[in-house]
């Protein structure tokens, strides 16, 4: 798994996000965080960064943010 590849994954994940789009951030970056966490594990910044943009993902998708 290249850096590139782990970034470029990361940014449009991010870009979705911003843009309201978060169904299909969901669907980019779970997977990331997936090989994220197999990877670098739990406590890798990165792998952190994706888990707390899921969880505002899945609020979001939830009904219960803002």
């Amino acid at each position: 798994m290249s850096e590139e590849a782990v970034e470029l994954r990361r940014d449009i994940g991010m870009l979705l996000l911003a843009q309201g789009q978060a169904s299909e951030a969901d669907l980019i970056l779970g997977p990331l965080h997936d090989d994220l966490r197999l990877v670098f594990g739990p406590a890798d910044e990165m792998t952190e960064e994706v888990a707390e943009a899921l969880a505002l993902i899945r609020l979001d998708l939830d009904g219960n943010a803002t």
